[in-house]
């Protein structure tokens, strides 16, 4: 499972914070998308799971493993906020 709570994540020293206040609980075997428009902070929260960011305040804790696979580019004959979504599953 996932659990972050009131946290707030940067990139790294001397970077504003990117991600603030974050509040995420996330079940073990649960299938999780998350959707938004280009730039709203999809990868960036998936770098805060991974721990690729830093978290200035919170706590983040990850129990289990984490499939992960890295972003592909694919186009749905769909509107723009369909094309725009990526998964997370935890075992």
């Amino acid at each position: 499972s996932i659990s972050i709570h009131r946290a707030s994540f940067y990139w790294g020293p001397g970077q504003d914070m990117l991600l603030r206040d974050i509040n995420l609980s996330i079940g073990q075997g649960q299938l999780v998308a998350v959707i938004g428009e280009v730039g709203s902070g999809k990868t960036s929260l998936l770098s805060a799971v991974l721990g690729e960011m830093m978290a200035r305040t919170g706590k983040v804790e990850v129990r289990g493993t984490i499939a992960y696979t890295q972003q592909e580019p694919w186009i749905l004959n769909a509107s723009l906020k369909d094309n725009s979504e990526f998964c997370l599953v935890i075992y």
